[in-house]
């Protein structure tokens, strides 16, 4: 999927990365879509800010939300049990 001049990283079946503009406070934007339809309406996009590249990347981050979605994360046994090994990792970039 591509949108203009911006293209991004496909993270599964249903979601892509996309680099925020120049200008913005994110970096990169999660954008999940319904991919049932024609025309993929969005679902939710949630925006990524604060990488340290020393210690993890964009795609890494969006897996770990792509994670937490599939896993029902408003379940706060599951979040929890998910964050408990992220947390270290990405405690600035969620927090």
């Amino acid at each position: 999927m591509s949108t203009g001049l911006d293209s991004g990283l496909r993270i599964n079946d249903n979601s892509i990365l996309v680099e925020c503009e120049v200008d913005s406070k994110y970096q990169y934007k999660l954008v999940i879509y319904d991919n049932t339809f024609d025309d993929n309406p969005l679902e939710k996009v949630y925006a990524i800010r604060n990488i340290d590249y020393n210690i993890t990347d964009g795609n890494k981050i969006a897996n770990f939300i792509i994670k937490l979605e599939e896993n029902n994360y408003d379940s706060k046994k599951v979040f929890r049990q998910l964050l408990r090994d992220y947390t270290k990792q990405f405690e600035l970039i969620l927090g």
